[in-house]
């Protein structure tokens, strides 16, 4: 029989769920599910989101190689409550599994009191950088205004997908993110508001619109 555990709780002494906490609100299209799992402790380990039937599966071995104890999967979100089905694999058995429930929002700003039974969870705010900051650098430097290759981007590393669609906005495809995001202390916003971001690179356009 399948074990169940929680966000923050321990499964077998093998695995705990970083991030999201069970009921969290986002914003992001892409969910990056972090855990801390013994390398030891899985053969696989997979993410499903039962909303889309779109499924993300990380084996031991990829895991070990590019992420030490802190594999990450990802998980695309539709507008309103998803369901993520957790499961980790070990001797070829399902070890454990787990149900998240999270909420996405298109809304550029929003509340708890839209969503009273999701909490709001900044991805970049201080809470979840906590957890980051021992792996990542969340900190971009004026240099990631332009990054000369976009291995230099500080975004980089957890923002790969952004140029894995068939069409790419300009800035993406050189991880030039601060040309549409800033920097603030919960975490990074959009630097205006509707076709105005498009109109601070695109002024010529506007005419048109």
């Amino acid at each position: 029989m399948a074990i169940l555990f929680s966000s923050g709780l321990e499964l077998n002494g093998d695995a705990v769920i970083m991030y999201p906490q069970d009921r969290s609100a986002v914003r992001q299209t892409v969910l990056n599910i972090v855990l801390s799992v013994d390398a030891a402790g899985f053969e696989r380990i997979s993410a499903l989101n039962t909303r889309t039937g779109l499924k993300s599966c990380l084996p031991a071995t990829e895991k070990s190689a590019e992420m030490g104890n802190y594999p990450h999967l990802s998980v695309t979100l539709e507008p309103g409550e998803n369901v993520i089905e957790i499961s980790i694999e070990r001797s070829g058995m399902e070890a454990g599994e787990f149900r998240l429930d999270v909420y996405r929002t298109e809304s550029a700003s929003y509340s708890a009191s839209l969503i009273p039974v999701y909490k709001v969870v900044e991805f970049h705010g201080e809470e979840v950088s906590q957890l980051c900051t021992q792996c990542h650098q969340l900190e971009p430097p004026a240099s990631d205004t332009l990054p000369s290759t976009i291995s230099q981007s500080t975004c980089h590393p957890c923002h790969k997908r952004v140029v894995s669609g068939e069409y790419i906005h300009g800035p993406n495809a050189k991880f030039q993110c601060l040309t549409c995001h800033r920097p603030t202390a919960s975490g990074f916003e959009i630097a205006a508001v509707g076709d105005t971001l498009c109109f601070l690179c695109h002024l010529e356009e506007r005419p048109k619109f």
